[in-house]
């Protein structure tokens, strides 16, 4: 890795700032420290109270550095990571894994994949949740082959793969189309025991789509016993990339017939327009663009008019336009 990265900068201006005063304060001042900080994240100053905890001369309580890492990560706040972790490390020799882990989370979200590397090589020691959250950060950022070598390297020292670890690196395999892969790693999900976990059966479904195995896909899909809405895009989405336009629309209504109950409680409640007939199989064709972008969230714009117009003709078969 060339250069120098951002939160080792940091580093170095901490320590010079900081080697004046080192001796923690009373506990009556530690504790204001932490009442201050937190009363600036209630009031939405998130970026203030990093300023204040950086420039603090203390070690303060893992459970604050804990929530400013949640917050700062689902907000991708990359100065204020960069901020905590640099001074986590500084003020705690033995830092917990979890915290660091953290971190690494963070950078990766924010692309920063230099600083989720150096920090990760860096740890003296990790656990399972280091290796997810920087094989997660290579996945996320479309670095494949670095998920993947991760996870071989992985393997190699004997840490054990969770569900992260496993949806991670088959979201690399479908980007890879690394079909021979893909098949490995299945294997290892059932031989770990993640048979019936929806997110990696999805996962599976997706990764046989992409690499042109569409029968191995619906077979896979069939075996869910519980789909979620991102088994039904899938699956739907795969067919209808393999030009199987007719297979698309008839696990599109399936999907739509399958969650009636849930559409009828929770779905109408936001699309008061859309009758809850239409779920049931009486199809009209003025509610079916609504119930293509109710369902098919994640698919790009431009294949909308495709999958409408195959649910038009679907619609005028059953006659009650």
């Amino acid at each position: 890795m060339g250069g120098t990265s951002a939160h080792s900068i940091l580093h170095g201006l901490l320590d010079s700032a900081n080697t004046r005063h080192r001796s923690p304060p009373p506990p009556t001042s530690l504790k204001a420290l932490t009442t201050v900080i937190l009363n600036h994240v209630r009031f939405g100053g998130l970026a203030k109270a990093v300023s204040i905890l950086y420039s603090s001369t203390v070690a303060l309580p893992f459970s604050l550095y804990a929530h400013l890492f949640q917050i700062c990560v689902s907000q991708k706040a990359i100065v204020e990571i960069r901020k905590l972790e640099s001074h986590l490390i500084m003020w705690n020799p033995n830092p917990p894994i979890f915290l660091l882990n953290r971190a690494i989370e963070g950078y990766g979200k924010c692309g920063c994949l230099d600083d989720a590397k150096e920090l990760f090589d860096q740890m003296p020691k990790r656990d399972g949740g280091s290796w997810n959250s920087m094989i997660t950060a290579y996945s996320q950022n479309g670095k494949a082959e670095g998920a993947l070598g991760l996870f071989s390297r992985m393997r190699r020292e004997g840490v054990f793969a969770s569900e992260v670890t496993f949806a991670s690196v088959l979201a690399s395999c479908g980007t890879l189309l690394e079909l021979w892969l893909s098949g490995q790693v299945h294997g290892l999900v059932v031989k770990y025991g993640f048979c019936g976990n929806v997110i990696l059966e999805s996962s599976l479904v997706d990764v046989y789509g992409k690499c042109g195995k569409i029968s191995e896909a619906r077979r896979m899909f069939d075996e869910i016993d519980n789909p979620n809405d991102v088994s039904w895009n899938v699956i739907v989405r795969r067919y209808f990339e393999m030009d199987e336009g007719n297979e698309a629309v008839k696990m599109f209504f399936k999907m739509i017939r399958m969650n009636s109950a849930k559409i009828g409680k929770s779905l109408f409640l936001h699309h008061e327009s859309c009758s809850p007939k239409f779920a049931i199989g009486q199809f009209n064709i003025s509610e079916t663009e609504k119930w293509v972008e109710i369902y098919l969230w994640d698919w790009q714009s431009e294949l909308y008019p495709k999958i409408y117009l195959l649910i038009r003709d679907e619609c005028k078969s059953h006659e009650n336009i």
